[in-house]
C-alpha cells in the first residue's frame, strides 16, 4: 500500500497514528488536516444542528468524532445497524469507524427501548411463577417448570440471539462500506 493508503486505511478504522511508519504519519496529518478543514467548512453552511440525546452514545461518538450534524448521524446510525448503503465517502467512514468501534468493543452497541419493554414483558410470568413457587409451599413442581419455560425465550432472544444478529449487521456494513465485499463473513 502507498503511504496515503496507509494512511487513509489508519484514518478509516481509528487507528493509532504512533504505530504509523513517520511516511505515513506525515500523510495521516495531510489527511486528518484535510477532513477537519472539510468539516468545518460544512459546518458553517447547518443552520441548526442540536446535539445528541445524553443515552445515545453511537450519536455523541459521531458527533465529537466526525462532526455530523444530527441528519447525517441518523443516516449513519441506519446504515451501520440496518444495512442501507450510504454513498458519501465521508459518511461511509464514519460508517466504517462505528461498526469497528462497536465490534472492538470500543463503545457500547445500542440497543433499543423496545427490546427492554418485549423483555420486560415476557419476564413478568417468570418472576409471578418464580414467586408463587417460593411462596408455596414445595409441592407444585409444575410452577418452576412454567418459570423456566416463560424465561427462556426471553433469555435467548436477549441474550444469545440478539447480540449475535447486532455484531453480523455490524460486520456487514463496515464489509459493504470499506470496499472489501468479497470478503467471507467472519
Amino acid at each position: 500500500m502507498t503511504p496515503e493508503q496507509e494512511a487513509a486505511f489508519a484514518l478509516s478504522y481509528s487507528l493509532s497514528r504512533a504505530d504509523l511508519k513517520p511516511e505515513v504519519q506525515v500523510e495521516y496529518d495531510r489527511l486528518l488536516a484535510k477532513r477537519d478543514a472539510d468539516r468545518s467548512r460544512d459546518a458553517d453552511l447547518t443552520a441548526s444542528n442540536p446535539p445528541p440525546h445524553h443515552l445515545d452514545f453511537a450519536g455523541k461518538w459521531l458527533a465529537n468524532r466526525y462532526q455530523l450534524t444530527s441528519q447525517d448521524r441518523d443516516l449513519v446510525k441506519t446504515a451501520t445497524f440496518g444495512g442501507a448503503a450510504v454513498s458519501d465517502p465521508r459518511l461511509k467512514e464514519a460508517v466504517c469507524g462505528l461498526a469497528s468501534a462497536i465490534l472492538e468493543k470500543r463503545l457500547r452497541m445500542p440497543t433499543s427501548a423496545f427490546a427492554y419493554v418485549i423483555g420486560g414483558i415476557f419476564s413478568i410470568p417468570a418472576v409471578a411463577f418464580a414467586l408463587m413457587s417460593a411462596l408455596s409451599d414445595g409441592h407444585h413442581l409444575i410452577l418452576p417448570i412454567l418459570s423456566a419455560v416463560s424465561l427462556a425465550p426471553t433469555v435467548i432472544t436477549y441474550f444469545v440471539t440478539g447480540p449475535r444478529r447486532r455484531r453480523k449487521l455490524l460486520a456487514k456494513a463496515l464489509r459493504v462500506h470499506s470496499g472489501t465485499e468479497g470478503l467471507p463473513e467472519p
